[in-house]
């Protein structure tokens, strides 16, 4: 028995004598918190306090989900022994005496401290897996604030990291969402929750995992490093033994918090060390990276900064030939910063520019091409702005605007210039409607035509944008109506996007345009399906997957479009549009 589990099982064994109430003890096997394949459903959660979430699944639910227990660093031996107790039984089916285990653990240690990890056995589907053109709904959650994404491009997966209240006003969540085929459809694996505040989250893949950073604990004093396999989204271990759950990066002081982070990682080159850079609320920009693959022992270098206000974002420089990472933010004094490491891992300062308090910021470099498209909130109206350079950084640095425009507002950019693909800028334009614009360039030269590429208004939170390969990029937003994150792509060409589902397949060649209440009548005798296989009554404007003859506007039925209302002719598929 490992050290550490043995100081739990002493630690539990007093506690069980303390309490009360029962609560049995048996020998701790950390090999019990891996997930395994069962089915289930999407959770009702609550999260004041954090177990409430777990009371209120229903039996399914709780056969699906696995979980790990967080406390806050100072926690004592006797409420770490019994977290792990508690998780242990929760995940071998012992449901009740786990919920009772929580009510205990509160007596020991602030219940508003305690976070909850959930791994889903089997995950959970996201439904509907697209809108009726070429955007992918990428989670069941609404009240999305935050959407971090990124790319292993040997596997072809995406992963989706989103932080998202749900009912607003009952705590924060953040959840893992990975897609094994470049943003078609996806799956929800992992869930965290708190009761605390979460100011901000990151996510960045490097060698074979995503790892995910997160301010813990109230206010977020702590920074903590979770991971998950790049291929399934599942949760995997980390630490000196592989045996934690979690690693605290580092701890603020007493009077700060970690207001923003930013994670990066040198993936694309050397694929061996992960970037962990944070804002604080007192002002500071910290950079630490770590040199072991357990993540338990982290070195810090001191930009040199203290006075940060927002916008914080981060970037490895692929094949620098003088500084290996970038950070930018906007400071105190209302200007843009652009902060860089080199390769000695000494800091230099590159840029100060004003732009205006509060806004966004985001960097990317390639081969010494650097690019920062920034809020400039200084101009009126306010406008996304870039700073380019081709020279490392030393040289002269230029400036452009990323609508093209100076005229009309826009906001909220984020770059992506990695594995030669060219510079990809997306940003969201401030006509009647909000769009969401997508520009490239091959980091240099002119920029292309801007790209309305969202099918819905996007909210003005910063969407994120990855290069999937072979000069195509990904963007994932979230919507104004509810927040609610999707996924579009640089090389789907207008259109529907293909179904996801095997059973339903389209044996014509195109889509069968139908307009309002009449395409409505004329699916009357046939079978209707969505995109996901399920028999649909009553359509509304979409997509959708027909079965069986459709009549014409003459009511008379369209013989060579079926044999019978049973399904028993040729699939087609069909768009209503409003």
């Amino acid at each position: 028995m490992k050290p550490r589990l043995l100081v739990c099982a002493i630690a539990l064994g007093v506690l069980v004598a303390i309490h009360a109430q029962p609560f049995p003890s048996f020998p701790l096997d950390a090999a019990r918190l891996t997930c395994c394949d069962q089915h289930g459903s999407a959770a009702s959660m609550s999260a004041v306090p954090v177990w409430a979430a777990l009371e209120q699944m229903n039996t399914d639910e709780r056969a699906n989900s696995c979980i790990d227990v967080e406390l806050p660093g100072d926690a004592g031996l006797q409420a770490r022994a019994m977290a792990v107790e508690v998780a242990d039984l929760w995940n071998r089916g012992r449901y009740e005496e786990a919920l009772a285990g929580f009510r205990a653990l509160g007596e020991l240690v602030d219940p508003g401290q305690v976070a909850v990890g959930n791994c889903w056995r089997k995950p959970l589907p996201t439904l509907p897996t697209a809108m009726w053109d070429n955007d992918v709904q990428i989670s069941n959650r609404h009240s999305v604030s935050r959407v971090a994404l990124d790319i292993h491009r040997d596997f072809n997966t995406l992963l989706a990291v989103l932080l998202y209240r749900v009912p607003p006003g009952s705590g924060y969540y953040w959840s893992v969402n990975v897609s094994p085929n470049g943003g078609r459809t996806w799956l929800e694996t992992f869930v965290w929750y708190a009761a605390y505040e979460l100011h901000s989250l990151s996510a960045s893949v490097l060698t074979d995992y995503c790892y995910v950073g997160y301010g813990a604990t109230s206010p977020n004093c702590e920074a903590r490093l979770r991971r998950f396999s790049a291929v399934n989204g599942k949760p995997i271990k980390l630490g000196s033994d592989e045996d934690e759950m979690y690693v605290t990066v580092y701890t603020t002081a007493a009077n700060d918090s970690i207001k923003e982070l930013a994670l990066a990682s040198n993936k694309d080159l050397y694929d061996n060390r992960l970037y962990y850079v944070s804002l604080l609320g007192g002002g500071a920009v910290t950079f630490h990276w770590s040199p072991d693959t357990g993540f338990m022992n982290w070195h810090e270098l001191d930009l040199g900064v203290t006075n940060g206000a927002s916008g914080l974002d981060a970037c490895y420089n692929e094949v620098a030939e003088s500084t290996h990472a970038f950070v930018s933010f906007i400071d105190a004094n209302r200007r843009l910063r652009i902060v860089g490491v080199r390769r000695n891992d000494m800091p230099k300062s590159f840029l100060t520019q004003l732009a205006g308090a509060g806004g966004a910021t985001a960097i990317g470099a390639y081969h010494d091409t650097i690019l920062c498209a920034f809020d400039d909130y200084s101009r009126n109206p306010n406008v996304v702005r870039y700073a380019a350079n081709d020279g490392g950084g030393d040289s002269a640095w230029t400036f452009g605007y990323a609508a093209s425009d100076s005229t009309t507002a826009s906001e909220s950019p984020d770059v992506a210039l990695r594995k030669g693909g060219g510079e990809g800028l997306v940003y969201c334009y401030g006509t009647p409607s909000r769009e969401l614009r997508y520009v490239w360039r091959n980091y240099s030269g002119p920029w292309s035509t801007p790209v309305a590429i969202a099918d819905a208004e996007p909210s003005n939170k910063r969407p994120a944008i990855v290069h999937m390969g072979s000069g195509a990029y990904g963007v994932a937003y979230l919507r104004q109506s509810d927040s609610m994150a999707y996924f579009d792509r640089s090389d789907w060409v207008p259109g529907v996007a293909d179904t996801p589902n095997d059973d339903v397949r389209m044996a014509n060649g195109g889509p069968t345009i139908l307009s309002g209440a009449r395409g409505v009548r004329r699916l009357a005798s046939c079978v209707v399906f969505d995109a996901m296989g399920r028999r649909v009554t009553s359509p509304k404007p979409g997509v959708y997957f027909v079965q069986g003859p459709m009549t014409d506007d003459g009511g008379r039925t369209t013989e060579d479009e079926g044999r019978g209302a049973g399904g028993t002719g040729r699939t087609r598929k069909v768009v209503i549009q409003r």
